[in-house]
């Protein structure tokens, strides 16, 4: 490659180097042809492993997501078949108007609600919905959350400890006095 021949003779030129040393610096083009295909080569390589890998995660991922789903599926079913049990000792014939609704699930579907929910103000769901499995919702892991090191973990309220008071100032004392608990205990 002559734009390789020239800056090495610039290098040469610039640093004051041996010349004898100079033609052992510089590269064949037959070699550097060579050098450029296998390059290419471990380059295209390394892409089809970095490819197969990345297919092998996601179907890692799938299969954890379908046996993440079938357990929550199984305990779901185990809760609304307890549940319905319980529920069938007490006579509310209303609640299962219809019998496909209350009926424990058979088969690899479920999808059955197990819900016989009616309106009114003393009616309860009877189980869980099992439907949002079926929308395309997974229960994939996506690490810990931050939580800014403040504040309740679901509310983000601040403990009770942690607020300042700022009625009037000055620091209030809780609860009775050494002298007034003496005073009390006496009567």
């Amino acid at each position: 490659r002559p734009e390789h021949r020239r800056e090495t003779a610039r290098f040469w030129r610039e640093n004051r180097a041996e010349a004898a040393l100079r033609e052992r610096c510089l590269v064949p083009a037959e070699e550097y042809e060579r050098f450029a295909q296998a390059l290419e080569q471990a380059l295209a390589e390394h892409q089809r492993r970095e490819d197969e890998r990345i297919l092998q995660m996601a179907a890692e991922i799938r299969e954890a997501e379908r046996r993440q789903r079938e357990t929550v599926r199984a305990a779901l079913q185990k809760y609304c078949s307890f549940f319905l049990n319980h529920t069938q000792l007490q006579p509310e014939p209303e609640l299962c108007a219809e019998p496909s609704v209350c009926r424990p699930p058979a088969g690899p579907e479920r999808d059955s609600t197990c819900a016989a929910e009616q309106p009114g103000p003393s009616r309860m769901q009877t189980g869980p919905d099992l439907a949002w499995m079926e929308s395309g919702k997974v229960l994939t892991f996506i690490g810990h959350q931050e939580t800014e090191g403040k504040g309740n973990v679901h509310t983000g309220a601040k403990p009770p400890w942690l607020t300042e008071e700022e009625e009037d100032g000055s620091k209030q004392q809780i609860g009775p006095s050494y002298e007034e608990f003496l005073k009390h205990s006496e009567q």
